[in-house]
């Protein structure tokens, strides 16, 4: 099994139980003190995982304001996903409709970076619509 495949489903895994004690957190704890926890297991991980490797940035790249940029959406993408979850927000709802940013991705992808469509993707995009609108309901 290729590497990337495998990573790709550890992601998926610890994606969905970060949704299930995301819920939990929220559940117990104002919404601002569980975001504030989330970015502190963030931290952490960074931290340990970066130690370990003994990193060496390359600062000198035309990526690193990208890369920064990308820490600071998702952050503020989980406060934003905590307090759905903290005002009412129903895991089973809100962690898939939150699950939807490749929609995202994909329109940003195609808008700056000229990155073309299949009709397959165009498809699994508008699933992907009437999935987030099923899910509202």
């Amino acid at each position: 099994m290729a590497t990337w495949f495998v990573l790709t489903l550890g992601a998926l895994g610890l994606w969905g139980v970060w949704g299930f004690l995301a819920k939990l957190g929220s559940d117990n704890l104002t919404a601002k003190s569980a975001a504030t926890m989330q970015g502190m297991g963030v931290a952490a991980v960074a931290f340990a995982v970066l130690g370990f490797m003994r990193f060496k940035p390359d600062w000198d790249t035309g990526g690193t304001p990208a890369a920064f940029f990308a820490g600071v959406a998702l952050m503020a993408g989980i406060i934003a996903f905590v307090f759905a979850l903290s005002h009412g927000g129903k895991a089973s709802i809100v962690v898939p409709m939150t699950a939807m940013y490749p929609v995202v991705t994909i329109g940003l992808s195609v808008a700056i970076l000229k990155e073309q469509i299949t009709p397959t993707t165009g498809l699994g995009i508008v699933f992907a619509l009437i999935a987030v609108f099923l899910l509202s309901r």
